[in-house]
């Protein structure tokens, strides 16, 4: 997108600043090579480089988010609780407008967002899990000093007003001792600060993440299957789709409780993925070890909290943004 059509992006930015512009070659497996700039002007240059760097942000926003940062919802017991939730709201409100089964998510899928990200390179993907590293490393580990992560997915609710026009059905999050919001805060907090780029979901006005589990969503519907979290974040845009009529679900399955989730590590998840367990391929996983921070804190030595999943996971889009001056 940077080099437009044609070349057309590329030209434009070259004619305007008397600069050459190289981009590396696409098929290069070596995911950091800059791209370079040369021009016997140095002040054209700098200009060419942040030219560039607009255009490269720009070309950020285009592009669909490639992968969230979540707390798998990995329990057993509430991934039965769902698919009883799902017969029981399938065989008792089937009739009512808009509803289909294909608008529950898939139960191995269930999870808590913190936020979507657009990471295009190993490089970046290696920047967003030291990213989680770095909250945790600041202090945020002393949060797990409690013991386990846990919270209770009890009750449903809408992402609108009018419970007869939704687009999202979401189970709420009972997190009593306020751990998990703060975690997800903090990491949420991390990257608009000091990786603002990657977020595709920014929300200054918002104060907390809001913490939910999606159970249904008219994304899903068949015909109309995009993205499962495209539009997971408050506020997201979305596209004209058609609603469904959740009033007799709200009215019959209020207060439905699916029960108790151990939290046990964020992922840096990719979308349009399954792994062998059904969930999403992670990127990158971080384990809520405290004992590990713990240890790491009055350590010399570099210790890695990732697993670092190794199937093929080629980038969407190989953007750089290491841009060298020459």
């Amino acid at each position: 997108m940077m080099i437009g059509k044609g070349g057309a992006g590329k030209k434009a930015i070259e004619d305007e600043t008397k600069a050459r512009i190289i981009f590396p070659d696409n098929r290069s497996q070596e995911q950091t090579k800059p791209i370079e700039i040369f021009s016997y002007d140095e002040v054209q240059l700098i200009v060419c480089r942040r030219r560039l760097l607009q255009s490269a942000q720009n070309a950020r926003f285009k592009i669909p988010f490639t992968h969230f940062l979540c707390f798998p919802a990995s329990s057993q017991s509430v991934h039965q609780s769902f698919q009883t939730f799902r017969n029981e709201v399938t065989k008792k409100c089937g009739g009512s407008r808009g509803f289909s089964p294909d608008l529950f998510q898939n139960y191995s899928k269930l999870h808590l967002t913190i936020g979507t990200l657009a990471l295009f390179s190993q490089y970046e993907y290696g920047l967003a899990a030291d990213g989680l590293t770095e909250c945790f490393a600041d202090g945020l580990w002393r949060e797990l000093n409690e013991g386990p992560l846990h919270c209770r997915l009890k009750g449903l609710e809408i992402m609108n007003d009018d419970p007869s026009e939704v687009d999202v059905l979401y189970a709420k999050i009972e997190d009593p001792t306020g751990r998990l919001q703060q975690i997800a805060d903090s990491v949420y907090e991390w990257f608009m600060e000091a990786e603002p780029r990657f977020l595709q979901d920014k929300f200054d006005h918002v104060d907390n993440v809001k913490l939910h589990v999606t159970l249904l969503n008219s994304r899903f519907r068949k015909g109309e299957e995009i993205s499962e979290e495209e539009v997971e974040s408050v506020g997201g845009k979305s596209r004209s789709r058609k609603t469904f009529d959740a009033t007799d679900i709200l009215k019959h399955f209020g207060d439905y409780d699916f029960g108790t989730v151990h939290i046990k590590e964020i992922h840096v998840s990719q979308r349009f993925s399954s792994d062998s367990n059904g969930f999403y391929k992670a990127t990158r996983k971080l384990v809520l070890d405290a004992e590990f921070f713990r240890s790491s804190e009055t350590s010399s030595e570099q210790q890695q909290p990732f697993v670092h999943e190794s199937y093929s996971d080629e980038p969407t889009c190989a953007l750089d943004e290491n841009l060298s001056e020459q």
